[in-house]
């Protein structure tokens, strides 16, 4: 025991930076009863975890520890831990709380009301695939004091993690943003729950549901050219106007108009292209066609190929 509150004052010693956060469950402790503190961190720690209670007990262990008071009063608890940073160990890191432990018991910790929802309100709701972000959004009532931990799940796999100390009888709201979007990249239909961890639950909990479509788009579509018309033999930068444009399309004027080089996108609706007329191009109109992954189209917009002078 000795070793161990050496070496936990050497580690608070070379710590250079708080971080981390310390949540109690519950909120209020009181004597004889255990109370559980749960370390969140950013990257996660990575080993053993030193806890110090404030009271002269110490321990080692992980994220999670669990200790009981003899006594009221006011405890700072203290964790000491490692963080991975690209695949090195970080020097030793603290988080830090204050625990208020009662003189008589709290009202127990329970969740009085669960919603999931999007964020119009519904429990459904469709995306294309890859649209980001897609977020969910949570609804939390509960009773009494403590921290509330649970898990994103999207088909009952975790994706993150969500904590947050309640007080008593509060009403709060948490989304998902803080995670990577929701996924939208596999097709078909999906489902997002929570695994809670804390404080234990009785019910199920509910699920909403989203559906990843399939979103070709639009092709794109040449609506005019400048300039509209121009000489057999001659060789000039069309600016071209339309929708969806994009740097993969095909464009074609006719067999005897040549694209020098492929079209360059000033953005969606704006390009320019450079061609060449032969000196025995046909006169007359020709209507623009273009084409890409998403499919194809020909005109509205034409080019007027007049007689070589």
């Amino acid at each position: 025991m000795r070793w161990f509150r050496t070496c936990l004052a050497l580690s608070l010693a070379l710590v250079v930076q708080a971080a981390g956060t310390i949540t109690a469950n519950p909120g209020v402790p009181f004597p004889g009863r255990p109370v559980t503190f749960i370390l969140t961190a950013t990257p996660d720690p990575v080993g053993q975890v030193q806890w110090s209670f404030g009271d002269g007990r110490v321990a080692d262990g992980g994220t999670i520890a669990t200790t009981t008071y003899l006594t009221p009063g006011s405890y700072t608890v203290r964790a000491v831990f490692r963080s991975s940073n690209g695949g090195a160990l970080s020097p030793p890191q603290v988080a830090q709380a204050q625990v208020r432990v009662a003189d008589h018991p709290a009202a127990p910790f329970s969740i009085a009301m669960l919603r999931l929802r999007w964020e119009d309100g519904g429990t459904e709701a469709a995306v294309a695939q890859g649209a980001t972000p897609l977020v969910a959004f949570l609804d939390l009532k509960c009773e009494g004091t403590g921290a509330f931990q649970a898990q994103w799940t999207v088909d009952g796999v975790p994706v993150g993690t969500i904590t947050r100390q309640v007080a008593f009888a509060s009403t709060l709201t948490v989304d998902s943003r803080d995670l990577p979007s929701l996924p939208t990249t596999e097709l078909g239909e999906h489902q997002v729950s929570l695994r809670i961890l804390s404080p234990p639950v009785s019910f199920q909990v509910p699920v909403i549901r989203y559906f990843v479509r399939l979103d070709r788009g639009e092709p794109p579509r040449i609506e005019a050219v400048e300039p509209a018309q121009l000489r057999a033999g001659a060789e000039a930068e069309l600016q071209l106007t339309g929708r969806n444009l994009t740097a993969d399309m095909h464009l074609s004027f006719g067999k005897d108009i040549a694209v020098l080089a492929p079209p360059r996108i000033l953005s969606s609706d704006r390009a320019t292209v450079r061609v060449y007329l032969s000196p025995t191009a046909r006169p007359g109109l020709r209507r623009i066609g273009v084409a890409n992954p998403l499919g194809k189209a020909r005109g509205p917009g034409n080019l007027r190929v007049l007689e070589r002078r």
